[in-house]
């Protein structure tokens, strides 16, 4: 598959956990604003370039590293988690919850 299928998959199978309110940040590749306005007409996009575009990839890198070391942890110590995805999207919700009273985003 091409970059611009695969694209539109990921798009589309994540419909479901994009708010109105999301910004889209993507590098200067001419490819993604169509796609983007595509799938989400409502929402806005940031087209970055350089250091910008690195800053934001890292902090992205960052975030991903920090779910999937919580999760892995989870998987050790918790009776509750399983391979379900019900039982996935409990803990991610749970993780999502915690982390954002952590950084006061939940009052």
């Amino acid at each position: 598959m091409d970059r611009y299928t695969i694209l539109n998959k990921v798009l589309s199978d994540v419909k479901n956990f994009v708010s109105e309110r999301t910004t889209f940040f993507c590098d200067d590749d001419k490819m993604y604003v169509p796609i983007i306005e595509k799938h989400y007409p409502n929402n806005d996009y940031l087209k970055l370039k350089g250091r910008e575009a690195d800053y934001y990839l890292q902090h992205l890198n960052f975030t991903c590293a920090l779910v999937r070391n919580r999760l892995s942890r989870m998987n050790r110590k918790s009776w509750s988690f399983n391979r379900s995805n019900e039982r996935l999207q409990l803990n991610l919700d749970l993780l999502k919850y915690d982390f954002n009273k952590k950084f006061k985003m939940v009052s």
